[in-house]
C-alpha cells in the first residue's frame, strides 16, 4: 500500500512538472512535490529609467536643480607656459566675447594678434566685437586680413558686406554678398543681407530723385 502510495505522488509531481496538470489536491499528510528549479534567464536586461538617467548624467552633468545653472561661473582662461601665447590670448579674447565684453576681446585679440598675425580667428571674432560697438570700419579692415588668409571663404565676405551695410555703403554690402552666394551658392543668410541691402539701396536712390541734400548728410 505505501509503495503504491508513493508511486502516485511521483506521477502528480512529474505531471505537475510537465504541465499536463495544473493543480491537484493531494490527500491529507502527503508530502509536498518540489519542482524542478528553474534556471535564471539569460536574456539581458532592459535598462531602468533611472540607470539610463545616471547614464546620461555622467555623460552631461547638470546641477542638482534642472531649473537652475550652476552657481560657480566658468573661469577665465590662465595663461599657460606650455601654450603658445598668441593661443592663450586667443582663448582669453573668446571668454570675453561670449560674454559680451567686447572691449576685452578685443585686447585679447590684439594681443594673439601681435604674437602670430596667421591665424584667422582673430581676426574674424575681433571684426564682430568691433562690429557689436558700432565700429564698422575697423570691422571691413579685419575681414580684408580675413580674406587674404582665406580668399575662398564665403562668411568673410557676407560679414564684410553687413560691415558696409552699418556703414551705408550698399553698392559695395551688395557685391559682397554676391560674392558670398558665388563661393556658396546655398547662403542664406547673404540672400536675405542681399535683399536688405537692395531694398535700403533703392530708398536712398528715391530720396536722392527728391531730397539730395538730406541724403547728403545722412549717407553721404
Amino acid at each position: 500500500m505505501a509503495i503504491r502510495f508513493k508511486s502516485v505522488i511521483a506521477l502528480l509531481a512529474l505531471a505537475l512538472a510537465m504541465g499536463c496538470v495544473s493543480s491537484v489536491p493531494l490527500p491529507s499528510g502527503a508530502p509536498s512535490p518540489t519542482r524542478p528549479p528553474v534556471p535564471p534567464s539569460t536574456e539581458p536586461k532592459a535598462p531602468s529609467e533611472q540607470s539610463a538617467l545616471a547614464k546620461n548624467l555622467l555623460t552631461h552633468p547638470e546641477p542638482e536643480n534642472p531649473g537652475m545653472r550652476p552657481s560657480t561661473p566658468t573661469p577665465l582662461p590662465t595663461l599657460r607656459p606650455s601654450m603658445a601665447s598668441h593661443a592663450n590670448h586667443h582663448n582669453r579674447g573668446m571668454y570675453y566675447f561670449r560674454r559680451n565684453m567686447y572691449q576685452q576681446a578685443i585686447d585679447e585679440f590684439t594681443m594673439s594678434i601681435r604674437l602670430d598675425s596667421r591665424f584667422p580667428d582673430n581676426f574674424k571674432v575681433r571684426g564682430l566685437a568691433y562690429a557689436e560697438l558700432g565700429q564698422y570700419e575697423r570691422t571691413v579692415q579685419d575681414y580684408d586680413k580675413v580674406i587674404q588668409i582665406k580668399p575662398n571663404y564665403p562668411r568673410a565676405y557676407n560679414n564684410r558686406g553687413a560691415a558696409y551695410s552699418g556703414l551705408g555703403q550698399y553698392q559695395r554690402a551688395i557685391q559682397e554678398y554676391d560674392k558670398a552666394i558665388q563661393l556658396y551658392p546655398e547662403y542664406a543668410d547673404a540672400y536675405n543681407n542681399r535683399g536688405a541691402a537692395t531694398a535700403s539701396w533703392a530708398k536712398i536712390r528715391k530720396q536722392t530723385l527728391t531730397k539730395p541734400k538730406l541724403v547728403l548728410m545722412n549717407y553721404g
